[in-house]
């Protein structure tokens, strides 16, 4: 059992989870992968069409 199991966190994509220079900080990786291995289940949430999110 994970500190998170049973937790969604969902994330806007511009500018929220990634920045200016279109890269997620190194300590939102860090964070996120701490999530996921403690059970927590990651998803993007964006208003993009997928033509042009999913570059």
């Amino acid at each position: 059992m994970g500190k998170f199991d049973g937790v969604l966190l969902a994330s806007d994509f511009d500018d929220t989870l990634y920045g200016q220079d279109m890269r997620i900080a190194p300590a939102n990786l860090t964070a996120l992968d701490y999530f996921t291995r403690e059970g927590g289940t990651f998803t993007i949430a964006t208003g993009r069409a997928h033509p042009t999110f999913a570059p």
